[in-house]
Order: C-alpha cells, then sequence, then structure tokens
C-alpha cells in the first residue's frame, strides 16, 4: 500500500490508456506548437506582401479621354430651325426614328422642335431642337444617321434660351 500512495504502482495497477510513454506526448505537443508557429508565419508573410501591385494596371477614369466635338451649327442657326419644318432627313422613318430615341433614352413621343441634316467629321449626322428642361430653353442633339436603338450616343448637346 505504501508504493501506491507514493506514486510508484505495479504496472499490472495501471490502467491501459494510461500506460502510454509520456514521451509520445510530449512530441505531439512540440510538433503541433511547430506547425502553428509555422502556420502563423505564412499567414503574416502572405498577407504582408508588397510584391503585388497596389492598383489595378488597367486604365481609370482619369486615362480615358472623351473627344468633345462642338455642336455642328451656331446658336443663332439652331434657333433659326424653331421656325421652319423640321428635317429628320435619315432618321425620318418612325420606326428607326423610335429606335434611336430608345437607345438615346428619350420618348419617342417628346415633340421635335426643329430639326436639319449636317455633316460631322466627314458623317452624315441630325441636329435635332427638344423642348428644354425649363420652359425657356429648348436642347439641341447632334444624332449620328446611324442612331439606333443599340447605337444611341449623341455626337454632340447643349441647352440654349428660346429668343
Amino acid at each position: 500500500m505504501h508504493g501506491a500512495l507514493s506514486g510508484d504502482a505495479e504496472p499490472a495497477d495501471i490502467p491501459a490508456h494510461a500506460a502510454r510513454p509520456l514521451r509520445w506526448r510530449r512530441t505531439a505537443l512540440v510538433c503541433g506548437v511547430i506547425a502553428a508557429l509555422a502556420a502563423l508565419g505564412l499567414g503574416a508573410v502572405a498577407l504582408s506582401d508588397t510584391s503585388a501591385p497596389g492598383r489595378s494596371t488597367g486604365p481609370t477614369a482619369r486615362q480615358i479621354t472623351v473627344t468633345h466635338r462642338p455642336m455642328p451649327l451656331p446658336r443663332a442657326d439652331i434657333l433659326a430651325l424653331l421656325s421652319r419644318p423640321a428635317d429628320l432627313g435619315a432618321l425620318a422613318e418612325p420606326q428607326r426614328w423610335a429606335a434611336c430615341m430608345l437607345g438615346l433614352r428619350r420618348d419617342p413621343a417628346v415633340p421635335v422642335l426643329g430639326a436639319t441634316p449636317v455633316t460631322v467629321a466627314g458623317r452624315p449626322a441630325v441636329v435635332v431642337v427638344f423642348p428644354g428642361n425649363h420652359p425657356a430653353d429648348v436642347q439641341a442633339v447632334t444624332l449620328g444617321t446611324d442612331c439606333d436603338a443599340a447605337h444611341g450616343a449623341a455626337l454632340a448637346e447643349t441647352t440654349l434660351r428660346r429668343p
């Protein structure tokens, strides 16, 4: 009994699961700690990698330039369109006109106050005058004759005060 109190138990008295040598537990603990430290180190290196570019190498809004084309008609000529019948030229066909307005995100039913065919940078176009956002304004928009639902960008646009 004295041996049981002092911790020197006979090998037959020790349960089988407690009979494992302490050396394997220490080895497993050391391996686990090393693996955890290695994972922390690799994670820190991966998160602090400064060799990656800080920003995208693609174009930015500052690098993209848009060519601004001036209105092909002077102010007086645009306002003169208000006093004569509108000539939509190549855009006069109702289906083509509706497709162009759809591409511009405009209502095809908005009245055309005036229009005339013009040439812009060697391309046929039409200057169209619409009512402005305010009753005293008109909006002149230059449209390419290839304007349709898929290609509805205005070539030029300006707002003028009515005379």
